[in-house]
């Protein structure tokens, strides 16, 4: 027996959720509440310096920190299974045994049957020889969902939310002659994180880049010098960043319809209001369901398409209004305006009593944080529908700003975390929303709005324990100190002089609350804007 064989390793179980939050907020509506789920949960087992989990790419292993990062998800609980004696050849050589013989192979996974907790199982007690494995309550959940009455309906939307390759050098077990080690250069974390697949939501959060660009796109200005003659410092994973963030999945459609045509306040309206409502579903899922990338639907109808869309709203709006609505039809009818919202060429009037009349939704702390966020997801996705279509006149920051000082209080503030995440993501959408590729002069003022944003969120982020809420918030603050390759001279002065370099400084090491600072996409981001407030120092 080897020196090895006698050595003992740690084995621990990272679990994530897939959902991001949003199955214990939304699950019992959709499942039933003697069927609800807390989280859609990912496991692995972390072993040996790697994180081996199984997915559509057969088993795999990763180096932790690389995999986080580049998918944007990160574990809600590491648990201690034990130490094993096994050597981690011999557990790589039982992962490639699995693959050969068909158990965990890449055609093998299914999200309901073998999927990767069963893998974690099977690894920590048949592999790594433990008595500790994975929680009875997640190799379950699959049973519980199905068992649901809804359960079968949504199998397929479910079934898109689980863990996908990371879109660089492949670390699939057995098919290479050794393991990659996952550790990377700067650069190539930010190539991978700037192009990797995020997870699909269909609970109506938002993606980390909806519509993704990489910081070679032809759309960005090549120009990165500023009017001061400064040199302009790289902001390669800022750059990247260059469209709103849209949340635009579609897969609710058919069991929101169902859900709102059930409720009482539909049933309470008017004979000729409630016909003219049902007659719209009719075609309602098939013009969101033609949606392009660039937010088009249906281009061969589209005239017909922008009727039925702005009559929708009107219509559903009444739901929203009406005291005999439940918040679960109007939680449904928020998910399907945030879609009517984007649909391509939609008039500029509309876009804006829609935006108005989520303020209700987003200022009344006393609904359900599920009804607050998705009213969030209208007013993000109106602002990336204006930005898209070239309307980014049609909003005066008269009127921005009481949304702005709302999504300041919500981030600062004790809020869900879903909600923290929509009022983030309207912050970013707004910061590109103001800015203007025709007039991006550096030396120009601030308006009220950016230096709103710029002095109301940036503290949050030390407390900010959402790594998405925090990477969101640097992006906002990000777009408004660098837009278009151009630095903003008089947002990078106001943030010396208030002294918040440091706090970015704090942010780039990780010394923040959710302690993913230090070489994620947020520490890049920070020390980018960093960076680049100094390089306007006289």
């Amino acid at each position: 027996m080897n020196a090895e064989q006698n050595e003992l390793f740690e084995v621990q179980l990272a679990i994530y959720d897939l959902s991001k939050g949003m199955a214990r907020t939304l699950s019992a509506q959709f499942l039933g509440p003697n069927h609800a789920i807390d989280i859609i949960p990912h496991t692995a087992i972390l072993a040996f310096g790697k994180e081996y989990y199984f997915g559509m790419s057969g088993i795999e292993a990763s180096d932790p920190h690389h995999f986080r990062s580049t998918r944007g998800i990160y574990p809600i609980e590491i648990q201690f299974l034990g130490h094993t004696n096994v050597s981690k050849d011999e557990f790589e050589e039982w992962c490639m045994q699995q693959m050969q013989k068909g158990a965990y192979a890449p055609h093998s996974y299914d999200l309901f049957q073998r999927n990767c907790n069963d893998f974690s199982h099977h690894a920590a007690t048949e592999a790594l020889r433990l008595n500790s494995t994975v929680p009875d309550w997640i190799l379950s959940v699959p049973q519980t969902v199905l068992a649901s009455p809804m359960g079968q309906m949504i199998r397929p939307i479910l079934q898109q939310m689980q863990i996908t390759p990371s879109g660089d050098e492949r670390s699939t077990l057995g098919t290479s002659s050794e393991i990659p080690n996952g550790n990377k250069s700067v650069n190539d974390v930010k190539a991978t994180a700037t192009n990797s697949s995020d997870f699909a939501n269909p609970w109506g959060d938002f993606p980390s880049r909806t519509i993704e660009q990489s910081h070679t796109s032809s759309s960005v200005p090549k120009d990165s010098s500023c009017t001061s003659g400064k040199s302009s410092p790289t902001t390669v994973v800022l750059d990247s960043f260059n469209r709103p963030l849209i949340s635009n999945d579609t897969n609710m459609v058919n069991l929101c319809i169902g859900k709102i045509k059930d409720d009482k306040a539909v049933k309470c309206l008017d004979e000729n209001t409630r016909l003219k409502l049902l007659e719209s579903f009719k075609v309602l899922p098939h013009i969101l369901a033609c949606h392009d990338v660039r937010m088009g639907l249906n281009p061969s109808s589209e005239l017909s398409s922008l009727q039925i869309a702005r009559e929708q709203v009107q219509l559903l709006s009444l739901v929203l209004v009406s005291k005999e609505a439940t918040a679960t039809a109007k939680t449904y009818a928020l998910m399907l305006i945030r879609l009517l919202v984007l649909q391509k060429g939609i008039d500029s009037n509309t876009l804006l009593d829609t935006m108005i009349a989520m303020r209700p939704f987003i200022a009344d702390k006393s609904l359900k944080a599920t009804t607050r966020a998705m009213a969030w997801c209208v007013l993000s996705n109106a602002l990336g529908s204006s930005i898209e279509s070239g309307q980014r006149r049609c909003f005066s920051e008269e009127i921005m700003q009481s949304f702005v000082d709302l999504a300041t209080d919500n981030i600062s503030g004790a809020d869900h975390v879903d909600v923290r995440r929509g009022a983030a993501a309207f912050l970013y959408n707004l910061a590109l929303f103001l800015n203007d590729k025709k007039d991006s002069d550096s030396s120009r003022d601030l308006s009220d709005l950016q230096v709103t944003i710029l002095c109301g969120v940036i503290e949050a982020v030390m407390d900010e324990i959402d790594v998405e809420v925090s990477k969101r918030i640097m992006l906002a603050v990000g777009k408004i100190i660098k837009p278009y390759q151009k630095i903003n001279g008089a947002a990078a002065t106001l943030l010396l002089d208030l002294g918040y370099v440091e706090t970015l400084e704090a942010v780039r090491r990780g010394k923040i609350v959710s302690q993913q600072g230090s070489g994620t996409v947020i520490g890049e981001l920070a020390n980018e804007i960093m960076e680049t407030i100094r390089s306007q120092k006289i």
